[in-house]
């Protein structure tokens, strides 16, 4: 796909396609790290095993929880929030 725009010197994709893209190439890199992380911990066993599922368990539930804040975000209204920032403009004051 760069190789498409360097010889025309353009973008021909959409940006909907680069994050296609993107997303097969960071899903394939993680999940062939994730492999090899779970390939080594269970041949050694014991310790290693454990601290990886507590890892990852540990980032899941903080995905989770990341989750759910990103939602409060989403339903927040802005009646409840309190200690709004006020902003002072630069220049000339509205008062004459």
């Amino acid at each position: 796909m760069r190789q498409i725009a360097r010889i025309h010197s353009i973008d021909v994709f959409g940006p909907e396609v680069h994050r296609a893209v993107q997303k097969q190439y960071d899903y394939r890199k993680t999940f062939n790290l994730t492999r090899k992380a779970v390939q080594s911990a269970v041949e050694v066993g014991g310790e290693s095993l454990c601290h990886l599922k507590r890892s990852l368990n540990d980032w899941f539930i903080e995905e989770k929880r990341f989750a759910q804040i990103d939602n409060n975000k989403e339903n927040l209204d802005p009646d409840q929030v309190e200690n709004l920032v006020e902003r002072w403009h630069k220049g000339r004051s509205s008062v004459k």
